[in-house]
């Protein structure tokens, strides 16, 4: 194998080493996860609600309930008739962007410190997940360096190949024991 191909065969692995730093810095913030945090119902989805049930206050008896036929919503209490359909995902389109400004002291307590063992198991997965994921990705290089070593019979892209092999194994330990700085 010539010194070009080399370089190419670099260039690729180089490439392909700079892709992964990139998207592993476009993964969700914590902002982002701070702001739903705070959502009343989380992953909300307007298209997925099928049927409204409003209850009135006290002193009054009647219960307003809208379903969705198909693509359109229908009044079914207290009569039935055709709803406006802009008026009703209008509606429920308030429910997916709200957020809980106020919460019951004994509630608030509890819920943070569930919360806070949630966020705490997740974040734990989170840095074994990006250990393991950076293991997947230099042992595939690696095999893919051994396989075009394999077809083009050069001994110095096999060792690359094994090399690059050998980091993915090392992420992979890593993934389980976390002794490689973050």
């Amino acid at each position: 194998m010539n010194w070009k191909t080399t370089l190419i065969l670099l260039a690729i692995v180089g490439g392909l080493f700079a892709f992964v730093l990139i998207y592993d810095n476009q993964l969700d913030d914590t902002k982002t996860l701070q702001t739903t945090a705070k959502r009343v119902v989380r992953d909300f989805k307007v298209d997925d609600v099928t049927r409204v049930a409003i209850a009135r206050g006290k002193g009054l008896k009647d219960e307003i309930v809208l379903s969705k036929d198909g693509s359109s919503w229908k009044l079914e209490k207290p009569v039935a008739d055709k709803a406006d359909d802009g008026k009703v995902r209008e509606l429920v389109a308030l429910i997916e962007f709200l957020d809980a400004t106020e919460v019951y002291e004994g509630e608030k307590a509890e819920s943070q410190k569930v919360a806070r063992g949630y966020e705490d198991a997740k974040a734990e997965a989170q840095k074994h997940g990006a250990a393991f994921g950076l293991a997947v990705i230099f042992l595939q290089i690696g095999i893919l360096l051994s396989s075009i070593a394999a077809l083009l019979k050069q001994k110095p892209v096999y060792y690359l190949g094994l090399a690059v092999g050998v980091v993915g194994i090392v992420y992979f330990v890593n993934g389980f024991y976390l002794f490689l700085p973050a």
